[in-house]
């Protein structure tokens, strides 16, 4: 299994980016945590008890900083995939952060667009199970890249440079373009699942 988080801080200055970075450790941590006891879960338990656990850590660390607020997504993907078949991943978010299934077709939001308030304990859990086919891409975004508040011209952009698994300095190119709409917040993590040709 592969797990991809993107964390994303509320508002502007330091106090976000602190919580984006808290966020994104207690991912690891917590993940690492779970890996080491080999317990096993459902995916979909499995997701919802992480989030869980993350916004009780940030709630702690916040406790009572103003402005200590993050939205998070996280996808626990499987690893192997057969020729022309699909895993079955699990995405899951509070917040505004999201996640896409890159198809042949065009990008497909994973979540409605209505989002849920962001941590400490203010937002609810948004969990789904997703098919992604072989050949197909699994991407954890902030709004700020590929959000759901506005019409979105960067998505047939990065579902183009997305269509093969681009090299490290391309996909840092991807997540760096621009927007009239926003000038900062952009992440991305990214499964490319299965065979690919390259172009």
């Amino acid at each position: 299994m592969c797990l991809l988080a993107v964390a994303d801080g509320v508002g502007d200055g330091e106090t976000a980016a602190e919580a984006a970075r808290w966020a994104t450790l207690s991912v690891r941590r917590w993940f690492q945590h779970r890996l080491a006891r080999d317990e096993p879960s459902g995916p979909v338990r499995f997701v919802g008890e992480l989030l869980g656990e993350v916004d009780r850590d940030v709630a702690k660390r916040a406790s009572g900083a103003a402005g200590f607020r993050v939205s998070l997504a996280v996808a626990l993907v499987p690893t192997g995939v057969r020729p022309g078949g699909e895993v079955a991943a699990v995405v899951g978010r509070i917040g505004a952060t999201t996640g896409w299934v890159v198809r042949p077709s065009g990008p497909e939001p994973v979540f409605p667009a209505r989002s849920t308030d962001p941590m400490p304990q203010g937002g609810a859990q948004q969990v789904r199970p997703v098919a992604v086919r072989d050949g197909e891409v699994l991407a954890v975004t902030s709004c700020g890249l590929a959000g759901r508040a506005q019409p979105e011209q960067a998505l047939p952009y990065l579902s183009s440079a997305w269509a093969v698994p681009p090299s490290p300095l391309r996909f840092l190119e991807t997540v760096a373009v621009r927007r009239e709409d926003r000038v900062a917040d952009r992440a991305a993590a990214v499964a490319w699942v299965g065979h690919f040709e390259p172009r």
